[in-house]
């Protein structure tokens, strides 16, 4: 019975030890923590403490006790401060902890987007990352896998992310201080395209050594220039390459094009980029001419060099002008043109013309190595194209008449192929080929056969390898051996 009563002697003890406790840390000013409780009970001792916030008259703590007291309380605000700065810090960084090769805005706002950033962070922006679901791990993936469709590379370089199972695009540019040797052709025969850089994303094409099996001769590179909407360079922005990037991405297509013994022209594009829609058109308007012309300028010196650099046989400093500017800013920037190039570049210079903007009279292309002229086949059925024959057949008398006063007598046709492909069978539009191509006989066999067989929007599209286009180059370049 003694012993009894003494363990429920000894319970209420506690007891009233834990309570009394508990009644002094529920009194104390401002919150409280276990590091807080510690901090106080070692500087004043419990004594005070129940002394000073426990007791039902409560003492007001010594000047000394009050500054332990402020100490406890600050260095525990320190420590929390500290700990939500992590926090902090590690929401921001999310973006650092994802898994793969470094990322670009566009897969960051697609992840935002697809998950929420709120999951992000608790994916990888906490401390401890939890795994995704497997619902957010696809959605995940397809961000990643949208740049591999896009035709982004995996370095660093690019700034450019892909997934695992993407193959990086060849990038071994000519560095400067070096430079390759020119493929000197007599006869110009082979394919041009916007994006033949791209191998395998936009062309029917994988490599340089395919088109060179065709037996072609040379092939037509164009050299994107990225401008926001008032014309001004738009290199490094919203996601885009650098554009010393860009040139080395160019300059490995222009490099691997000469490895396999084909000569290079090269052919200067505007391209409007923008964040919602990428890439758009390439006709300017207003004063985005002008501020893109002023641009253009002052970058001219630096890709004059990497042509020459990179054994580029025929380079226009701005390709279709009057399409792109419009006649008279063509006409007069042009020679200006011309003249900024001249002392960096040693191989002909070429003012492809889009002939059929200038109403009347011919500009004057002197100053100019040669003329590259755009045959391109008008009119969505049979009809419309023999009256664009027609047509096209007066235009090209007037306009060679034009190149003989200027001085020149090197041409070529710059592109050929349908504007639109009517719906025709392949005969029909192999007939349609060797026909426009007899237009431009008088004034040159010598022609860039146009590869663009993804742009089923633009107006142009067509294909070179595997169709009747492979079989009129054989057939040209036999002719000429």
């Amino acid at each position: 019975m003694k012993k009894i009563f003494l363990i429920i002697l000894f319970y209420f003890i506690f007891i009233g030890i834990s309570l009394a406790e508990q009644k002094w840390i529920n009194n104390l000013p401002g919150p409280s923590s276990p590091e807080i409780i510690d901090c106080l009970k070692s500087s004043k001792g419990e004594k005070n403490l129940e002394k000073y916030f426990g007791s039902k008259k409560r003492q007001r703590p010594s000047t000394k006790h009050e500054g332990m007291m402020r100490k406890c309380f600050e260095s525990a605000q320190k420590i929390r401060s500290g700990e939500q700065q992590n926090q902090q810090s590690n929401s921001t960084d999310w973006t650092k902890n994802l898994p793969g090769p470094p990322t670009t805005p566009e897969i960051i706002n697609c992840l935002k987007n697809s998950i929420g950033e709120k999951k992000l962070i608790k994916y990888f922006g906490s401390g401890k990352h939890q795994r995704p679901t497997p619902e957010d791990e696809n959605k995940l993936r397809k961000c990643f896998d949208q740049t591999q469709k896009q035709g982004m590379q995996k370095q660093d370089k690019m700034d450019q992310a892909q997934s695992n199972q993407s193959s990086p695009m060849n990038m071994d540019c000519v560095p400067e201080g070096k430079s390759i040797n020119r493929i000197e052709n007599e006869h110009i025969v082979g394919v041009i395209g916007p994006s033949l850089w791209e191998w395998s994303r936009n062309n029917s094409f994988k490599d340089a050594k395919a088109i060179k099996e065709t037996g072609s001769t040379t092939v037509g590179f164009g050299l994107t220039i990225f401008i926001d909407k008032k014309g001004k360079l738009a290199f490094g922005k919203d996601g885009g390459p650098q554009l010393e990037q860009w040139l080395c991405l160019v300059g490995s297509a222009l490099k691997e094009a000469n490895d396999n013994g084909l000569a290079t022209y090269l052919a200067i594009n505007p391209q409007i980029m923008t964040k919602t829609r990428g890439v758009e058109k390439s006709k300017l308007t207003g004063k985005q001419r002008e501020v893109f012309l002023k641009e253009l300028e002052n970058i001219l010196p630096m890709l004059s060099k990497f042509a020459e650099r990179h054994g580029v046989k025929y380079f226009t400093p701005l390709a279709e002008p009057e399409k792109r500017v419009g006649p008279k800013l063509a006409v007069s920037w042009m020679p200006k043109g011309l003249k900024i190039i001249k002392p960096y570049y040693n191989g002909l210079t070429v003012w492809q013309t889009a002939d059929d903007y200038y109403k009347g009279k011919f500009p004057k292309f002197k100053g100019y190595d040669m003329v590259g002229l755009v045959v391109l086949i008008g009119g969505s059925n049979l009809s419309e194209i023999n009256q664009y024959y027609s047509e096209r057949k007066k235009e090209l008398s007037k306009l060679h008449k034009a190149l003989i006063a200027s001085g020149i007598n090197k041409f070529f046709v710059a592109e050929f192929g349908f504007m639109v492909r009517p719906k025709i069978k392949d005969d029909i539009a192999s007939k349609l080929y060797y026909k426009f191509l007899d237009l431009a006989a008088p004034y040159s066999d010598n022609v860039l056969f146009l590869e663009n067989p993804s742009d089923m929007k633009m107006g142009t599209p067509q294909q070179v390898k595997g169709t009747f286009i492979e079989d009129i180059i054989k057939k040209l370049t036999s002719n000429n051996q």
